[in-house]
């Protein structure tokens, strides 16, 4: 059954939270979206996306992420994920965390999920990130 959600993929791990498409919140008409953000889940939930101890002292945005929505008007799942995260073993990684097999996946970048230091830059307003 296909579940919505916010992932990391560390190591070629996906570490994250799938919820239940119930558990969901329609932000924009016809979409459903986890009302969980990157930011909480890193930093005020680590034990929940099962965060290991090294990773605790990263930023939620130095690790390649992505989020999952459904789209109720096309019976399918929309992944935004970091541009680095394109190849067939990880999307097939995603697509069992999140119960995707079987379903129409369309599978998109989204600028906010980058590691990319000049885009995060951008992102966060910020002159220098070295």
């Amino acid at each position: 059954m296909s579940k919505i959600g916010v992932f990391w993929i560390h190591q070629g791990v996906v570490l994250g939270r799938a919820l239940l498409l119930s558990g969901g919140e329609e932000g924009m008409p016809g979409l459903l979206d986890s009302p969980d953000t990157h930011v909480d889940l890193w930093e005020r939930q680590p034990g929940l996306i099962k965060l290991p101890l090294p990773l605790r002292r990263s930023e939620y945005f130095s690790i390649p992420r992505g989020r999952v929505l459904w789209d109720r008007k096309q019976n399918r799942s929309i992944v935004y994920m970091d541009s680095e995260l394109f190849s067939p073993d990880i999307k097939m990684k995603i697509m069992v965390f999140f119960g995707l097999e079987g379903c129409e996946v369309s599978w998109k970048t989204d600028s906010h999920y980058t590691t990319q230091s000049n885009d995060l830059a951008a992102l966060f307003d910020e002159d220098d990130w070295g």
